[in-house]
């Protein structure tokens, strides 16, 4: 699997996979309402976005209503090194949950990707080609 990230201006990147294209970060003469999310931002989207999804799919099967469903992410950020330090997610369904599912559902949001790629400290190696050679 393979996503690629062009610098388009300022800090800001349009990063591209299976079709799809996000916009990253901003560029300094970005006017305010104009500016993307940070690329930290995106990162806990991503995994409330992850949760959503292993979430509906169990409401799905067990015939749970989720359409309006929100996931909230609070979250803290830490230096040294600079990273997201915490998150805090909240599952809002639309309707009451049976009892039954309560523990199921978070056992099911536990197992999302990011969510278990974050807890399994995936290594990230960083490489440098410079000169056109890449």
């Amino acid at each position: 699997m393979e996503i690629v990230l062009k610098h388009d201006k300022g800090r800001r990147f349009i990063a591209q996979a299976d079709g799809h294209r996000v916009v990253i970060g901003y560029a300094k003469d970005d006017p305010p309402e104009k500016n993307s999310m940070s690329a930290g931002q995106l990162f806990v989207a991503a995994l409330g976005a992850c949760v959503g999804s292993y979430v509906v799919g169990f409401c799905e099967r067990h015939d749970i209503p989720h359409e309006g469903m929100t996931i909230q992410l609070d979250y803290e950020s830490a230096e040294s090194p600079s990273r997201v330090a915490f998150v805090n997610v909240t599952i809002n369904l639309p309707q009451p949950v049976p009892e039954k599912y309560r523990a199921a559902i978070l056992r099911v949001a536990d197992q999302c990707y990011v969510t278990q790629s974050i807890q399994h400290q995936t290594p990230v190696k960083v490489h440098l080609v410079d000169d056109g050679q890449g």
